[in-house]
Order: structure tokens, then C-alpha cells, then sequence
């Protein structure tokens, strides 16, 4: 605890502004949450995860404000000499992305900044657009409301690899905490010239898989209080659809006062949209949400009046299903090049036997759209054509434009889909014909939630007993294989990922979160029928969710700190 009463009174000593006062708060806490506090803002260093950085904006080493964010702005200009800085719509998202205008600019840095919140696919857009060497996000994406967070990105648009980050890391790291930064410096706006030019390209790119039926579909879309509400209406009116907004959501809105999270994975996130929707004569055939910076959309479908959602590994299959459909007839289709398909390893394997029957290449990646943007720029070179790229988590890319998942572009296509089969319900009729042809999956991400420093120190004990037990002793179900990533040789695939392989085609995949204090357990199974599916799916979840409660509780027995914490929770 003195370590970190230290470091609380070198930060009370140096801070200025909204820091030093957040310090300052601190002390009319009583004596035991003082401490707790301190062990939370000062036990830890934020490091970048999945994600980027992305932590609490408070004050401390373990949390985001503004010495952080000048400290990474310093690493980075000793990497590049030109950038692009966006924001969201979160608390001090623009007051961060202005902060760390001027570090750069002040380092000789040529700084671009958005003059309006603006969403992360279009910065990757810019990036490549205007040939910059780098770009950042201020950004916590879906997190809730308290946190915030900075993504970098390569000259490429894509975000930043482990490699690349550990140069950052390493230059960061030569930088204080307290480095002095010219109250004013001078750099760049961009204003509504890059939202037109990303809107005319995501058009051309899409133009070929429009079939026009002579019908405005109707379309609801809510942005969750993010950056899509600019961008989504307009492109889907381009293409004739009909695109009605659910207001209440369409402001910006840092404290998202209507959701629980703004994520659109969360069914909670549709409440409003549902309600608007079903209040509607007649009822949109397809509702769209998106989080704040607007790269993950999540989907529900008009099925007999009532509204059936789409995982994101069901988006990923339909369009890439569509794109392979439509291919004959794109003129910059070229026969004599393979087709790539690129997805992560948590993602379902649902689309490999179809791909398989089409002669696509299907390439895996760790976790985090960064790898899968990494890997689409190495296959441009090696006579291959890139087709698609998804993820589990409801991230999906497809075109030339940028190279971090659009929900954007990816809102277009749905409903380009939407009109080339030419209803809602012929969409859900699509996806079980391709079940019957290729395998029925169930596939979820369960997720176990932690509280703070205590909580990610539980989940790394976790995976440690996890990868010291013997796995047939573990698991009540045939054992077939295991792979530990962590220990991988080749360090593009090193990683915290435990893989469990089962008899019948099931397996479990064990990972921490790479933006939350999270342990996410991934679930597959796959039969032959629906019936087969579900069943091996809901053995698995039972004989999963045993061994891992049972490992947990075992943990907390063992730690009387992690019982207290349990108790708390």
C-alpha cells in the first residue's frame, strides 16, 4: 500500500485540471476505500489489449486521462511524421483526440483531426485516402458508459499488430508520465469532404450487388447514441431504401442513458428499436444497431410478425453466401485468382464446408480484427482476391476501402441481401437451407464477469490451473485434442487461448477479454440435423460450465482475498 500512496501523492503533486481534482475527490473516501481505490488506479498499468487501450477515464496509471493519452501520442511520433485523429461520442473523447493533436503536432507531427465525432471504419478510410503513416481513435467502442480508450492504426489502416505495438510500447516508455505539452498547436480539420468521398466509394464498391426490384424496403436503424447516425440513413437512401432512425438514440449521448451497454450484441440494446418497430404500419422488415464508433452491427429480421436476430456468425455466413452469389456478376470478378475468405478462430466453423464446395480459401487469425486486416493486405500479393473478412462479435468487412470492420458498409449490404432475396423471412429461409446443405451449428460466447485488478488476477490463475490440469480428468467428454497458444513457437500465433477439441465435432475455447475484465468461453457444436445440433451443444454447455464453476470455486477457496471479492459481487 505505501507504493501506492506514493504513487497517489507524486500524481496529486504533478496533475492538473479534471486529474488532479479526480485525485483530489479521493480523500473524503473512508480509510478501506481509499485503499481500494488506490490498488485499483495504481497497482496496474492500462496496457493495450484486443482493442487498443481502453480503461476507466479516471485518474492513475491503471486508468485513462490525460497523461496517457500525451504519453502514447509522444511514443507514436517517434514512429511517424503524419496522423489522423477521430473520436466517438463518449465523455471526453474529443477533448483526448484534441490533447493529443497537439503532442503530435508539437513533435513535428502533420496531424489531421475530425471536426465531428466520426466512425472508426471511416478513419481507416482516411488513413489509406490520404496516405498518412498513422491514425488514432479515441474510442472505447461497445465498454460501458465509464470507460474510454485510444486505437492505433499503420499507414495500411489497420490497427496496429503486437509487433508494431511493442515498438510503441518501447517508445512510450522512454516518456514520464508528466511530460509538458504547448497549450496550442497547429494542425488540421477534416470536415465533410472525407464523409462524402467514404460514401462515394462504399457506393461504387456495392454498386454491382444491387438488383433493383422497384420496392423501397423499409429499414429501422438505431446508432445507440454513436457516430453512425451520419453515415448509415444517407447510404442506405442512395440504394432506395426506405431508412427510418429511432430517434431517442440518433443524439449523442456519452452517459447512452437508454441502454444498459451500447452494444448491439446485447438483445437489450434493441429494447427501443423493438417497441418503435412493432408500433409501426406496416413493420420494418430489418432493424440495424450499431455501437459508437460504429464498426459492429448487430441484426433482427422480420419473421410472421414477430423479430428473430441474427448472431454475428449467421451476418458473416448470409453475406458471404451473397458476395459468392453475386460474384458472376461483378466486373472486377477475375477467374484465375483464389478467393480468400478470412475469419477468426472463434468464429464459426460453419462457413468452411461451404466454402470448401465454392473453392474459397479460408484463412484463421487470433482473435481481434487487427490480425484479419494484417492478413488481407499480405494476400494482395500473392495473386489471391480478398472476399470477406468476420469475426463472432458482429464485425464484418468486405470491398477495397478500408481495412477494420465497417458496420457502415456492412448495413448497405444487409440490405442489399435484403433486396436480392426480396424479404426478411426468405433471408431466415436462406440460412437453414444453407444448414441443411452444409451442417446444422450452435455456436455462443459465454462470458463470466470480474470486478477490477482482483478480478483480472482471477481469471489469469484460471487459466493457469486450466492449462495445468489434465484434460481428461477435467472434462467428463471425450477429450480428442488441445492446444495451448500460449505457447505456440511462431509468435504471430502466441496468445492467452486455450482450445479444447471433443469427440462429435464440439469445442471450447478459453480466453480473457482483450478490452474488459472478462473470461470468455466460446462454444461450438455441429450435427447433422437441427435436433443433433442442439443436443450436442446443450451437453457441451452443461459439462463446460460444470468444469469451469468448479475451477473457479476452487480458486476462490484457495485465496481467501478472491472469496471476499466473490461475496462483494
Amino acid at each position: 500500500m505505501n507504493d501506492y500512496l506514493l504513487r497517489y501523492q507524486e500524481w496529486l503533486e504533478k496533475s492538473a485540471g479534471w486529474v488532479r481534482e479526480d485525485l483530489e475527490s479521493l480523500k473524503f473516501l473512508p480509510s478501506r476505500d481509499f485503499e481500494e481505490q488506490l490498488r485499483e488506479r495504481f497497482g496496474l498499468l492500462a496496457d493495450f489489449g484486443t482493442g487498443g487501450i481502453r480503461q476507466i477515464v479516471r485518474a492513475g496509471t491503471n486508468g485513462l486521462n490525460d497523461p496517457w493519452v500525451i504519453r502514447v501520442s509522444l511514443g507514436l511520433s517517434r514512429m511517424v511524421k503524419s496522423a489522423i485523429i477521430a473520436y466517438d461520442t463518449r465523455h471526453r473523447s474529443r477533448y483526448f483526440a484534441l490533447l493529443a493533436a497537439r503532442t503530435l503536432a508539437a513533435q513535428g507531427v502533420r496531424v489531421h483531426v475530425f471536426d465531428e465525432p466520426a466512425p472508426t471504419p471511416v478513419l481507416s478510410f482516411a488513413i489509406r485516402r490520404l496516405k498518412t503513416q498513422s491514425g488514432l481513435v479515441i474510442t472505447a467502442s461497445h465498454n460501458e458508459p465509464a470507460y474510454n480508450g485510444i486505437k492505433v492504426y499503420d499507414n495500411r489502416g489497420v490497427q496496429m499488430v503486437p509487433s508494431r505495438i511493442e515498438t510503441l510500447k518501447t517508445h512510450l516508455e522512454s516518456f514520464g508520465f508528466f511530460e509538458r505539452v504547448p497549450e496550442a498547436y497547429a494542425y488540421d480539420f477534416l470536415g465533410e469532404e472525407i464523409k462524402t468521398e467514404y460514401l462515394k466509394e462504399v457506393s461504387r464498391e456495392n454498386a454491382p450487388f444491387d438488383l433493383p426490384d422497384g420496392r423501397r424496403h423499409l429499414i429501422l436503424y438505431t446508432p445507440l447514441h454513436g457516430t453512425g447516425g451520419a453515415y448509415i440513413p444517407p447510404l442506405l437512401d442512395r440504394f432506395g431504401f426506405d431508412c427510418r432512425v429511432v430517434e431517442k438514440q440518433s443524439r449523442a449521448d456519452p452517459t447512452f442513458s437508454t441502454v444498459r451497454y451500447p452494444n448491439p450484441e446485447d438483445p437489450e440494446a434493441f429494447g427501443l428499436a423493438l417497441t418503435q418497430a412493432k408500433g409501426m404500419h406496416p413493420m420494418p422488415e430489418m432493424i440495424l444497431a450499431t455501437d459508437p464508433d460504429a464498426d459492429r452491427i448487430g441484426v433482427y429480421l422480420l419473421e410472421n410478425d414477430s423479430y428473430r436476430p441474427l448472431s454475428g456468425n449467421e451476418i458473416g455466413l448470409l453475406l458471404t453466401d451473397f458476395l459468392v452469389r453475386a460474384t458472376p456478376t461483378h466486373p472486377e470478378r477475375t477467374e484465375d485468382r483464389t478467393r480468400v475468405l478470412l475469419k477468426t478462430i472463434v468464429t464459426s466453423d460453419s462457413v468452411k464446408p461451404y466454402a470448401l464446395k465454392n473453392r474459397i480459401e479460408v484463412i484463421e487469425t487470433l482473435t481481434g480484427f487487427k490480425f484479419l486486416g494484417d492478413r488481407i493486405e499480405a494476400i494482395n500479393g500473392e495473386n489471391k482476391e480478398f472476399l470477406a473478412a468476420y469475426e463472432e462479435s458482429y464485425g464484418f468487412l468486405h470491398g477495397d476501402h478500408a481495412r477494420d470492420k465497417d458496420a457502415l458498409s456492412t448495413a448497405l449490404l444487409l440490405g442489399l441481401l435484403l433486396r436480392n432475396l426480396g424479404s426478411a423471412s426468405r433471408m431466415i429461409d436462406r440460412l437453414q437451407e444453407i444448414y441443411r446443405e452444409f451442417g446444422f451449428y450452435r455456436d455462443s460466447a459465454e462470458t463470466q464477469r470480474f470486478e477490477g485488478s482482483e478480478g483480472a488476477r482471477r481469471i489469469e490463475e484460471f487459466m493457469s490451473a486450466l492449462r495445468a490440469a489434465d484434460p481428461h480428468r477435467l472434462f467428463s467428454l471425450p477429450v480428442e485434442a488441445v492446444r495451448d497458444y500460449n505457447v505456440e513457437v511462431d509468435p504471430l500465433w502466441r496468445a492467452d487461448v486455450f482450445l479444447v477439441r471433443f469427440n462429435q465435432g464440439m469445442k471450447a475455447i478459453f480466453r480473457p477479454s482483450g478490452t474488459e475484465t472478462k473470461l470468455k468461453i466460446y462454444l461450438s457444436a455441429v450435427g447433422k440435423t437441427q435436433e443433433e445440433c442442439e443436443g450436442r451443444y446443450h451437453t457441451l454447455k452443461t459439462e463446460i460450465t460444470r468444469a469451469a464453476s468448479g475451477m473457479l470455486a476452487s480458486l476462490t477457496t484457495a485465496d481467501p482475498s478472491l472469496k471476499d471479492q466473490q461475496n462483494r459481487e
